[in-house]
């Protein structure tokens, strides 16, 4: 019997220790504690990219419940894909400092189908596309614990990384606005 606790106490642990540290992107972990907090880059970490962690560009947008928004600098951008090397970054983190959030914005286009094809090495085929479209293409992807949304226009590319807490917060307001919708009438 001390055997069998013992090893759903391990258990236990390893499954806390799983949602403590999310799924890393960008080498932060979505769904996880950030460690240390961020705070607003210093004019060196912007123009050296010598960042040892996260850090808002700017003051980000602090909501309600004390969640904040805004733009980032990633530390280590050396590591990154090809295609995020010069994006904009935006991240939405929790009262608690859970990574909720990444946001990649692209300048090119065109690069939808570099950008797909590196998400696709890791996460797999999308779960729906419509990526060979020139005007609007959409790809998303779903896995443990994480949902990925890619909109590209002609001219830009935005990739959303969202953790299972994001996922659940946008189903919650997507049934809220169908509800809404389903109240209104038909006609004038």
């Amino acid at each position: 019997m001390k055997f069998i606790l013992g090893l759903l106490a391990a258990a236990v642990c390893v499954v806390t220790q799983a949602s403590e540290t999310g799924t890393l992107i960008f080498n932060l972990p979505l769904g996880g504690q950030l460690k240390p907090t961020p705070r607003e880059c210093t004019v060196e970490n912007i123009t050296t990219n010598n960042n040892k962690a996260l850090c808002w560009v700017g003051k980000p947008y602090i909501a309600k419940d004390g969640s904040k928004l805004g733009s980032v600098n990633l530390p280590a951008p050396d590591s990154l894909p090809e295609w995020a090397a010069y994006a904009g970054f935006s991240a939405s983190v929790s009262k608690a400092c859970q990574l909720t959030e990444i946001t990649v914005k692209v300048e090119y286009g065109n690069k939808k189908m570099v950008i797909a094809n590196s998400i696709n090495k890791r996460f797999g085929l999308p779960i729906s596309t419509t990526l060979p479209r020139t005007d609007l293409a959409k790809a998303e992807w779903s896995g443990e614990g994480i949902g990925i949304f890619q909109t590209c226009t002609a001219r830009t590319c935005e990739v959303r990384f969202l953790s299972s807490e994001a996922l659940r917060e946008m189903s919650i307001q997507k049934n809220n606005a169908q509800r809404v919708k389903a109240a209104r009438p038909d006609s004038p």
